[in-house]
């Protein structure tokens, strides 16, 4: 009897979350890029999910947040993750996408979340920005993090299914369908998203 009531009870909040009629005005939401970092994508297909996002993010007024990764060998106590992401690094540390006038620009570090020792949670609390579009390769270290804790300081976080690209030996919908559906609130594809997103007024 609790199992099932527990069961019905998520069954709720996973609805209420993924509902269709989920917007994203500009004036709260930002597109927060993970490690978007040449050395770290796998592949070209990723790289022009992050430029497609990045594209529709400017056109409706978006503002980007950047959070770049850099190793650090001071570390005393490094994990798997921290290792593979080193490794990314030296394939190639540039960003991909240019900031701009109006981005959120986070130092490099070597944090798996991209709130944690930045200030990403007060620059957004800052501009009222309170729904986030997470994009980045190897999704499943830092956009995983980050996604995670996000949800825990209380952001509305959806993951841009093109754009959050993973390793070689990771399978995409076991990540999407047994893990991230239980922390995303919304997950969608490009078109899903601008279609979402309120035309402009005045």
């Amino acid at each position: 009897m609790i199992n099932r009531w527990k069961n019905q009870t998520m069954d709720w909040f996973v609805r209420r979350a993924f509902r269709s009629d989920f917007t994203y005005p500009a004036d709260t939401t930002a597109l927060l890029l993970v490690n978007a970092q040449r050395g770290f994508f796998a592949g070209e297909a990723g790289a022009k999910a992050v430029h497609a996002l990045v594209d529709v993010a400017r056109e409706h007024g978006w503002p980007v947040v950047h959070a770049p990764f850099e190793s650090d060998l001071s570390m005393r106590f490094p994990t798997e993750a921290h290792v593979r992401l080193a490794a990314a690094e030296d394939r190639g540390a540039e960003a991909i996408v240019d900031a701009r006038e109006g981005d959120i620009l986070l130092e490099p570090n070597a944090r798996l979340s991209a709130f944690s020792d930045t200030e990403l949670e007060e620059a957004l609390r800052a501009r009222g920005l309170q729904r986030l579009v997470l994009a980045g390769p190897l999704a499943e270290l830092r956009v995983d993090s980050t996604l995670r804790d996000g949800v825990q300081l209380d952001f509305h976080v959806t993951l841009a299914r093109e754009a959050c690209s993973t390793g070689p030996a990771i399978r995409d919908r076991e990540l999407y369908e047994r893990t991230w559906v239980r922390y995303a609130h919304q997950i969608v594809d490009l078109d899903q998203l601008t279609r979402r997103i309120p035309a402009k007024t005045g």
